[in-house]
């Protein structure tokens, strides 16, 4: 009967110490949960997220600011005594750069009529920026993606080394015989004959490879309201052409003709592009006064075809980069 009733106790002691462990282990997981939560907590109130919103930022923009600027800009936000919308709406731009950020707030600012994703452009083009300025040497290890234009230059000695003629009998322009890199020469030809058998229509070569020192001879000839500076011209790639209608020779003819809507349908099967769109003057900085497109190679064409930018838009963004 003893061991009975000794046998009974100890099972209770051993439930009642179960039970005192399960509270005091329940405890420690509540406290150890709520020291973290405390934790956490004081840790967001020092993020930027969370002093962002104390400065009445919504929290999905709060959210993209600080996990998109630098603390040096987020910093510089925090100081000023007013949300400002224009933020959010900059860095969620399709285009937007990071390394831009200041130029885009700038400009926005200066140019309040004009909508984000043309700010997110002209920045990224250095298309506010004054002419032949600070320009930048273009990067030949871009080949078929080299960027040259008013901001980006080739070296007075580079020259086309795989340049080919275009048939005269449809080639005709100042320099001489017109040339260019033999894959434009190819994928040229391969357009017009499809063209010629869809429409029975030809167009003309007018321009093509301009050595550096022919591009300065127009410069000196013409002057800038006429001619581009020398080393700034595309025509030295040996990778654009200007073509022209004989049907309609001005290139706003060209573009409302079949053969001219053709082009600007078909060009990227050919890894053309239009290099100067007549919407995107403000952009490219040219006035197509000609139709003059570019080869990028097919994959590249179709994506600036299917987005609907520039190539300089195109290499901003997709060559370039935040670099």
């Amino acid at each position: 009967m003893a061991k009975k009733k000794k046998k009974l106790h100890l099972k209770y002691e051993v439930k009642k110490f179960l039970v005192y462990f399960i509270v005091i282990l329940l405890i420690l997981i509540y406290a150890v949960n709520e020291g973290n939560k405390l934790h956490k907590q004081a840790v967001y109130e020092k993020s930027y997220e969370y002093k962002l919103i104390k400065k009445k930022y919504p929290e999905e923009e709060a959210k993209k600011l600080s996990s998109t600027l630098s603390d040096e800009i987020l910093d510089k936000i925090l100081k000023e005594k007013n949300y400002n919308e224009m933020y959010y709406q900059i860095v969620t731009q399709k285009y937007y750069l990071n390394k831009n950020f200041n130029d885009y707030v700038s400009y926005q600012m200066q140019h309040t009529y004009t909508d984000y994703a043309k700010t997110i452009s002209i920045i990224n083009v250095k298309a506010d920026k004054e002419w032949y300025k600070d320009s930048t040497k273009t990067n030949l290890d871009d080949g078929y993606l080299m960027l040259v234009n008013r901001h980006n230059y080739l070296e007075k000695d580079y020259e086309r080394i795989d340049l080919e003629p275009f048939s005269l009998s449809y080639s005709y322009g100042s320099y001489g015989d017109n040339k260019a890199a033999k894959i434009v020469v190819e994928q040229f030809d391969k357009m017009q004959a499809d063209l010629k058998n869809e429409l029975g229509v030809q167009i003309m070569v007018t321009g093509a490879y301009r050595s550096y020192e022919e591009q300065e001879n127009s410069f000196n000839k013409y002057g800038y309201d006429y001619a581009t500076k020398p080393g700034y011209s595309e025509h030295q790639t040996g990778l654009g052409i200007d073509i022209v209608s004989t049907i309609h020779p001005k290139v706003k003819d060209f573009y409302e003709s079949d053969e001219g809507k053709w082009i600007v349908e078909n060009a990227y099967k050919y890894g053309f592009i239009i290099r100067y769109p007549l919407d995107k003057e403000d952009i490219t900085e040219y006035d197509n006064d000609s139709l003059h497109i570019r080869y990028v190679g097919e994959t590249v064409a179709k994506q600036i075809k299917d987005e609907n930018i520039s190539f300089d838009e195109y290499h901003a963004y997709y060559v370039v980069g935040d670099k």
